[in-house]
């Protein structure tokens, strides 16, 4: 039977091979022999034969068990081995595994050495940081206090190392004092000027304000006692925790957190019980701080049925009617549903050797915009209003708004906002504008944000302390906003911002308010917003007139007076010089400059050549320049300084020839645009730039498809960095094809594209001075931008402008410009000619000054085609950053 069934031909069937896994509790052996079994019933082959020792270890080593599979893959020499050796190593595998008892005890243990782990970290951490430094400062400034008296001034007034331990735990403890460095001027002004210093009023004022200012450092919230209060309870330890809250708006924020020892009776009981007794405790210590208002508990456990059905065994009937007492009896306590995790479920286990709860714990009062801003409504309002703001996408385009309405529904105030504002940007300008119009009134505000809310009440303090940056150091977003805020909440005579639920369907007060506040600013945002317009300031070409008599003035006068070369005009008036250029009266120029300067920011040198192409001049037009440059805001903080690289640049012999193609990053803007991918034609110094998405070939290709190629021409070559979107084989390939030769730029070496990363620098200065000046989008501005590149000077005083089109650029006024009569075809022919010739000539000028910048750039060497030549390789590891 052996023989005829080894004769017999069977298919084979690798996929019923695979399938047979070692289960979870199958030894090694059983499975290995399940599988020997699957080799001789689904294949040809012989599992024992030499030949398909490979095919039969594979199979044993990745199906088997996960760990058993884990623990042969790392034996060394594995296709070396036999199956019984790897047999051997999973037997062991096997005979070693946990239980599941076993793995579920381990788990727990790891878990509890990584929360104890975890706890112990934060309890240093909270210990070095805040209660170990407030400690340390109240043992010195409380000193007096604790033994009953005032602080006096010491009977010898010659202070000196006495005081040292104080103003250095002063200095320690400073993050802690608001305010601290105007606060303590005069005790570190008097006691730096030499080692034994007096002890003056000043001082002493000073140092008593000190003392106070402790006592209001941002920690924990003073209790209100017109709110309802929130006990949240839990038990770890023998340890009971708690975190006494109020209702804040939408947030319950602490107001104190309590902690108590079980005593050794109660420390005995089960979980469930001993939570009973630190509720208890937790209960009547918050009554100290509660006031008689209405208290809700809440616990990780159901203890109001366990009070209520109680075990005899565990608890004697003294203390369970002291329980049922203190927290069933009392008609303020009520008990929540159970949550297992809550604000105490967090605190850090005290350590047992250290006291639980500290009497002189210092309360300190959270931060606000002022004191007596409140989250209740007022009682006696002169006002009574509702803001909301409204931000939605319709047709792809972003509208929002904002508006006020009072208690009857009618609109105090709607406005139609700019298209890139957020919801929570348009909330705080309805909040600030409802601060501002109630200044000196006693106002109630409502607000369905909670953004709005909190950045009144907690946020806008906290990021008024840290110079308006967040946790990351970064500049918080809606700055203007947040700072208007804080100065509009201090307008009312009295005030309070109020939190309500938004979309609400009641017919009360607040609902009805909500719904009308929503709808007016709905509508606002309906509306076309009216940008502003930038205003260029210049007319267009030919469109200039000049004063039909000039107004020179009597120091214009005296200026002209002294250059024998002006002449005056006897038609007209105006002074011309002997080169045909007009002479500006002072005050007009200078209008002129101002105009021109606000429109392009252009520098003072090529502000001067586009007046000196203009044939324009006034009396003292340096200094005017100079003045108008420095008096811009904009300008001096873009303002950088010049370096001269040495080198030698390709820039082309035509217009459109040789580009050079650059990503620059910009800050967000409209549509999500965050880059700028910019070309510059090397040769007229023309600049093309488009804001993307992001940094990608496929942007490249398609710009150069749809941009470059139809308007300019194929490019000879292109220039570039070796960034990922040049070096992918899309642009590569688009360059093959279009027959443009892709250069690639030496890296570390940002010279080598220093036309477009001059350019790079060159649009964001200018963007950022539009936006300074018009508050606007860099996306909306960039045409402006574009559009005083292309029309600032460049070689032989021309502008790419003019290179490219051979024509002056609009930039500047033609005071006389005269009708001319209509050509005919001949004529308009002769002009095209004409235009020719011009740029044949402009440009061969302009190839002169490439190639002479060129010659002189390149190194004089006695070096021949065929010298050995020394050659140094840079590595990249070593160019970079250490």
């Amino acid at each position: 039977m052996a023989g005829l069934r080894a004769a017999a031909r069977k298919p084979t069937n690798l996929a019923k091979v695979n399938l047979v896994r070692q289960e979870p509790t199958e030894s090694p052996a059983a499975f290995l022999e399940r599988l020997m079994e699957a080799f001789r019933q689904y294949t040809p082959m012989d599992p024992q034969a030499e030949e398909s020792r490979a095919a039969v270890l594979l199979a044993f080593v990745n199906q088997a068990a996960p760990d058993i599979r884990k623990k042969l893959q790392k034996v060394e020499g594995l296709g070396e081995q036999t199956i019984q050796d790897l047999l051997k190593v999973a037997e062991k595998v096997f005979n070693n595994r946990e239980t599941p008892k076993e793995r579920e005890e381990r788990i727990r243990r790891e878990e509890r050495k990584l929360a104890e782990k975890i706890r112990k970290e934060d309890r240093e951490h909270r210990a070095r940081e805040n209660r170990k430094n407030q400690r340390e400062l109240a043992q010195i400034l409380f000193a007096e206090i604790k033994a009953g008296t005032e602080l006096r001034e010491p009977r010898d007034p010659r202070m000196g190392e006495k005081e040292k331990p104080k103003r250095q735990a002063l200095k320690k403890d400073q993050l802690w004092i608001m305010g601290f460095a105007e606060k303590a001027r005069p005790l570190y002004e008097k006691s730096k000027e030499t080692p034994n210093w007096t002890w003056t009023e000043p001082m002493k004022k000073a140092f008593q304000t000190l003392r106070q200012a402790l006592l209001e450092a941002p920690a924990l919230a003073l209790p209100n006692p017109n709110k309802p209060f929130q006990l949240f309870v839990d038990e770890k330890q023998e340890i009971g925790k708690g975190v006494l809250t109020q209702q804040w708006g939408p947030w319950k924020r602490p107001v104190a957190y309590l902690s108590k020892r079980l005593d050794p009776v109660a420390a005995g009981w089960p979980p469930c019980l001993r939570i009973i007794a630190a509720t208890a405790l937790l209960v009547r210590d918050a009554d100290k701080l509660t006031y008689g208002q209405q208290l809700s508990v809440c616990t990780p456990h159901a203890i109001e049925g366990v009070l209520k059905q109680p075990p005899g065994k565990w608890i004697s009937n003294a203390r369970l009617t002291h329980y049922q007492a203190l927290l069933l009896d009392a008609p303020r306590v009520r008990f929540q549903t159970p949550c297992f995790l809550n604000p105490a479920t967090l605190l850090p286990n005290p350590e047992k050797d250290r006291p639980l709860h500290d009497c002189n714990e210092i309360l300190a009062e959270a931060l606000a915009a002022r004191k007596d801003l409140t989250d209740v409504p007022l009682s006696n309002s002169e006002l009574v209003w509702f803001t909301d703001g409204s931000s939605y996408v319709k047709d792809g385009q972003r509208k929002a708004g904002a508006a006020i309405v009072d208690d009857s529904g009618q609109t105090i105030w709607a406005e139609t906002l700019p298209p890139n504002t957020s919801a929570q940007k348009a909330e705080l300008i309805a909040l600030i504008q409802a601060l501002e119009q109630a200044k000196g009134k006693r106002v109630t505000i409502y607000t369905d944000s909670r953004y709005a809310f909190s950045t009144a009440h907690i946020q806008g303090p906290i990021y008024q302390e840290r110079g308006f940056r967040t946790a990351e150091g970064k500049e918080v977003k809606n700055l203007a906003e947040i700072r208007r805020l804080l100065e509009a909440v201090q307008l009312p005579r009295a005030v309070a911002i109020v939190h309500v639920p938004g979309h609400q369907k009641g017919e009360d007060l607040k609902a009805r308010g909500n719904r009308a506040a929503d709808a007016a600013a709905r509508e606002a945002a309906s509306r076309d917003y009216a940008a502003p317009i930038l205003a260029v300031g210049l007319p267009p070409p030919g469109m200039g007139t000049l004063p039909p008599v000039p107004d020179y003035s009597l120091p214009d006068l005296a200026w002209i007076n002294k250059d024998a070369t002006l002449q005056k005009d006897d038609q007209d008036g105006w002074y011309r010089d002997q080169n045909n250029n007009l002479i500006l009266p002072a005050t007009l120029g200078r209008h002129l400059c101002e105009h021109l300067h606000t429109t392009t920011h252009l520098g003072k040198k090529k502000t001067l050549t586009l007046l000196q192409t203009a044939c324009l001049r006034f009396p003292r037009q340096n200094a005017a320049v100079r003045e108008i440059i420095q008096a811009c805001e904009a300008c001096q903080l873009m303002r950088a300084e010049k370096k001269q690289h040495s080198g030698m640049r390709y820039r082309g012999e035509e217009p459109g020839q040789h580009w050079e193609i650059d990503f620059t990053e910009v800050r967000p803007g409209k549509y999500g645009y965050r880059y700028l991918l910019v070309l510059v034609d090397t040769f007229s110094g023309w600049v093309e730039a488009f804001p993307t998405k992001g940094e990608t070939a496929i942007v490249v290709a398609k710009k150069i498809l749809e941009e470059i190629v139809p308007r300019y021409g194929l490019p000879v070559t292109m220039g570039s960095d070796n960034g990922p979107a040049f070096v992918s084989q899309i642009v590569q390939g688009l360059a093959q094809a279009l027959g443009t030769k892709w250069k690639l730029h030496c890296e570390y070496n940002p010279q080598s594209s220093g036309q477009v990363e001059k350019m790079n620098r060159t649009l964001k200065e200018t963007l950022t001075k539009l936006a300074i000046e018009t508050g606007g989008d860099w996306v909306t501005l960039l045409p402006f931008a574009l559009f005083r590149a292309r029309n600032t000077p460049y070689k032989l005083n021309l502008t790419p402008f003019e290179i490219l089109y051979g024509r002056p650029p609009p930039v500047y006024p033609i005071f006389e410009g005269k009708c001319l009569p209509p050509t005919t075809l001949g004529q308009f022919q002769q002009t095209l000619m004409a235009l020719s010739k011009v740029h044949n000539h402009v440009w061969k000028l302009i190839r002169e000054i490439h190639e002479g910048q060129n010659r002189r750039a390149l190194p004089s060497h006695n070096i021949g085609p065929g010298d050995w030549v020394w050659v140094k390789r840079h590595q990249s590891r070593v160019l970079e950053p250490r």
